[in-house]
């Protein structure tokens, strides 16, 4: 089954916009996660999926010169952005990850595949219940399961965060949710790329590690353990509960 990673990225963020093309470390967030994807095998291609706003021209740019697919589509009904992307790539798993993702974990989406792929489900996430911080949120699902809730989602909630339906449907779809270890269950702490205290935060990460591409999601979470003063930074920032 081909997989495919699907990126969404678009420049209008409404707390910091721009923020996927903000320089963390040597790189900005889209390339942090175009790198850490390509270390997955099982990923064939990975395709930014944007809007066609106008605003978003410069992240077509950016994938273009990268040669990396990009497909454009409807800003808020992200489900149809999504699954179109993924019906241009003929892709039959998706991995999805949002572009405020900038340390994703290539272990643990090889290892959401595996689950996935070997148990017959419909999709799997770290997020269905937040154990993991967030930031290292991971998607990977169906497209044809993705379909199916296409056709059945009908709210804008529903439309704009793309697995909201399948997640809240467990009598329909064939759901898997993966809990951290105790030893790295912090849901309370911050990763994500939603606010200038969370640039701060992730600039900080990066100029800890001499490749942050390299570091697991346990390395970046026993640094922030011992250095809680970083977490303090975006600690206070409330979070909406799904993607961008």
């Amino acid at each position: 089954m081909k997989v495919a990673a699907i990126v969404e990225a678009r420049m209008s963020s409404s707390r910091l916009a721009g923020k996927v093309l903000m320089p963390i470390g040597s790189k900005n967030s889209l390339e942090h996660i175009y790198d850490r994807l390509s270390k997955v095998i099982e990923i064939s291609e990975i395709c930014i999926a944007t809007t066609e706003n106008q605003s978003d021209d410069i992240i077509e740019n950016w994938a273009s010169i990268r040669g990396l697919p990009i497909y454009r589509g409807s800003e808020n009904d992200v489900l149809s952005r999504v699954l179109g992307a993924a019906d241009m790539l003929s892709a039959e798993i998706i991995v999805e990850v949002t572009g405020d993702c900038p340390f994703v974990d290539p272990l643990m989406v090889d290892q959401c595949i595996e689950i996935l792929k070997d148990n017959d489900l419909d999709y799997v996430s770290n997020n269905i219940v937040s154990t993991y911080p967030d930031g290292f949120d991971v998607q990977v699902f169906l497209t044809e399961a993705l379909r199916k809730s296409s056709g059945l989602a009908s709210t804008r909630e529903e439309r704009e965060h793309v697995t909201m339906h399948i997640r809240q449907n467990p009598q329909i779809f064939k759901t898997l949710n993966i809990v951290a270890p105790k030893p790295y269950r912090y849901p309370e702490i911050s990763v994500t790329l939603d606010t200038k205290e969370d640039l701060e935060v992730l600039r900080l990460i990066a100029e800890n590690f001499k490749d942050i591409d390299l570091p697991s999601h346990t390395q970046i979470i026993d640094y922030l353990l011992a250095n809680p003063e970083i977490c303090e930074i975006n600690s206070g920032i409330e979070r909406k509960g799904f993607g961008i």
